[in-house]
């Protein structure tokens, strides 16, 4: 009689995000405000995005300057090998 193949059991949700995704949180600093990390979050692909809060009238809050470059400091601040992905609303508030 063949034998029964074992249903994988799932696996567990990470405990946090990694260290690198932390570190760059600490190291995100907006060069026009007094920002600060609010939270990270994981979506449902898996994917951490790390929500800052800007000031009022930061012109990264209002969309007018991007935030990828702050985002690329920090990560390169992080000593580990990151993406950071950017797009057309980076930085605007979301509604």
């Amino acid at each position: 009689m063949p034998k029964k193949k074992k249903k994988r059991e799932p696996r567990p949700a990470p405990m946090g995000p990694p260290k690198a995704i932390k570190d760059f949180a600490k190291s995100y600093r907006c060069s026009h405000c007094h920002s600060r990390v609010t939270e990270i979050v994981q979506s449902s692909s898996r994917m951490f995005r790390v929500m800052v809060a800007h000031d009022n009238g930061c012109p990264v809050l209002t969309g007018t300057l991007p935030d990828v470059p702050d985002a690329v400091r920090a990560a390169m601040a992080t000593g580990h090998i990151a993406r950071v992905i950017g797009g057309p609303n980076s930085g605007a508030p979301v509604d």
